[in-house]
């Protein structure tokens, strides 16, 4: 298979079922740190742990931590 050369570029298909875990995941992820995790004043890894501690740190909002500490993870993502 040494001369063989994929010309054809590929093009990532998501389906409907795949959304709706991602969306599905994210929120049980969402309940479990709000719910969970902030009250009990426990850390999880990840930027999860880091947008906690920020928050515990400054007052902000999680919410608003953990947006603004995944935009350079997606725009490394999309490169």
């Amino acid at each position: 298979m040494q001369g063989l050369k994929i010309t054809k570029r590929y093009k990532e298909v998501f389906s409907i079922r795949d959304i709706v875990g991602i969306i599905l995941g994210s929120f049980i992820l969402a309940v479990a740190i709000q719910w969970v995790l902030v009250p009990a004043n426990l850390l999880t890894g990840g930027v999860g742990g880091i947008a906690i501690i920020l928050k515990f740190l400054s007052g902000v909002d999680l919410w608003i931590w953990y947006l603004f500490l995944n935009i350079p993870i997606f725009i490394a993502g999309y490169k």
